[in-house]
């Protein structure tokens, strides 16, 4: 599922819509971060181009750079996305960071730091094959967890009337 489309998600809870049905394919590709993942393919695939013009260009030292801005720029992506889709009372709510979809935001900043890892020829795993290799492994496992986490949150955060 994409940023959008969890943003999208994510403005239906806050405004009383109904979710759609969790299902399998939903659960599993709800924290895939199609978007930023799109951003960042490009950029690592463009830096050994840069060191056959630039002899002390280092693509690896600057790959791990890039990884970890998209890790960090990758929440409030999100966020942004989140905002455009906001109907206005709700983008009035975010103006206070205390109403921000925080653990949305932190689960796409699990969700990108996973996947990006799992991306062919990354800078952060680039000489460890088996370490790549867990990583394919384990991103769609972390985007399983993280839906199953996120229900467990959703239903925490809205108490009972009796119980309150």
């Amino acid at each position: 599922m994409g940023l959008e489309r969890m943003a999208n998600q994510a403005i239906k809870e806050e405004t009383g819509g109904t979710p759609p049905q969790n299902q399998v394919l939903d659960f599993l590709t709800k924290y895939i971060p199609g978007e930023v993942i799109a951003l960042y393919i490009p950029v690592v695939a463009v830096l050994p181009a840069i060191k056959k013009l630039e002899d002390t260009f280092d693509p690896d030292v600057a790959g791990k750079w890039v990884y970890w801005m998209f890790v960090i720029a990758s929440p409030f992506l999100f966020l942004f996305i989140y905002a455009i889709k906001a109907e206005r009372d709700e983008l009035l709510r975010l103006r206070n960071p205390l109403n921000w979809p925080r653990f949305r935001m932190a689960a796409t900043f699990i969700a990108f730091a996973v996947w990006a890892l799992a991306v062919p020829e990354n800078p952060i795993l680039k000489p460890n094959a088996l370490a790549a290799l867990i990583a394919g492994i384990l991103a769609p496992i972390v985007s399983f967890f993280l839906s199953g986490v996120e229900l467990i949150v959703n239903k925490l955060r809205t108490v009972p009337p009796d119980v309150a």
